[in-house]
């Protein structure tokens, strides 16, 4: 298989033939989703995980899906100013121009989005029994006081 020989782009290419020939197949989704996800193309893994959870999967990975989907959401929110930058950010909001404010706020909106879909998905992770997701709810930093 070629993702075992670390040829995601060749196996990518596999996984999106696989599913022009077969559209239902959500394993055909998840497995490429996995793939994106090592190539750091995280919108699009998360679009193949929702694919797949959409068609249905069995049973025993959808709480997988649910954890790996999460985790790219948390990826993308990373990719984004960490906190303190933001901080820094606001402290010096009077320098900056209306343009640039804006781009700090809508940055922090779009961040914040990705880290609480990260977090929905992480409770649904734990939720259907996938105990490693507790790790990717506190990564958020949205556990305290919200409930699963």
């Amino acid at each position: 298989m070629l993702a075992e020989l670390k040829d995601y782009k060749g196996a990518k290419y596999d996984y999106t033939k696989v599913i022009e020939i077969t559209p239902n197949n959500a394993e055909a989704y998840f497995r490429r989703g996995m793939l994106l996800e090592k190539l750091k193309e995280y919108k699009g893994a998360i679009t193949d995980f929702t694919k797949s959870l959409e068609i249905g999967p069995d049973n025993e990975i959808i709480s997988r899906i649910y954890y790996v989907r999460g985790g790219a959401n948390y990826k993308l929110a990373d990719a984004f100013f960490d906190e303190e930058t933001r901080q820094l950010m606001w402290k010096l909001k009077s320098e900056l121009s209306a343009n640039q404010i804006k781009i700090v706020e809508k940055t922090s909106k779009i961040k914040n989005g990705y880290l609480k879909n990260a977090y929905k998905d992480g409770c649904k992770a734990k939720e259907l029994g996938f105990h490693k997701a507790s790790h990717l709810i506190e990564a958020t930093g949205l556990n305290s006081g919200i409930e699963c």
